[in-house]
């Protein structure tokens, strides 16, 4: 959660229009999110839609060139930990076992929660 709120305060200094600084952040917070979960790197879709959407005092050239400097610095990690994970183990995500939980009583245990929390 700390890596996400960091990387929607890096995106909002981007729109802002604060240039290399703000894609740099975003950028290495992108790979932080990644290597602590694999999940981070849907940060890089989100944080490419977010540069490119009409918002702020940028350009659109300038919009355009910063979501590819977003896109392509922030797969950068990823990418060469991936090529790394296929060197090692033969997999992209690295050798993980599979989980024990099935969907259903897993998903019935987080509506459970989730109505717990609300009661």
């Amino acid at each position: 959660m700390a890596l996400c709120l960091a990387f929607v305060l890096s995106l909002e200094h981007l729109i802002d229009n604060r240039g290399r600084v703000a894609v740099a952040a975003a950028v290495v917070v992108t790979w932080a999110a990644f290597l602590f979960r694999y999940s981070g790197l849907a940060l890089v879709g989100v944080g490419v839609l977010v540069v490119l959407a009409p918002a702020g005092p940028r350009r659109a050239p300038r919009r355009v060139i910063d979501a590819m400097n977003l896109g392509l610095g922030a797969m950068l990690v990823p990418a060469l930990w991936m090529a790394r994970n296929r060197g090692v183990d033969d997999t992209l995500m690295g050798n993980r076992p599979p989980s024990t939980d099935a969907l259903l009583p897993t998903v019935k245990g987080a509506f459970e929660t989730i109505g717990e929390w609300i009661l």
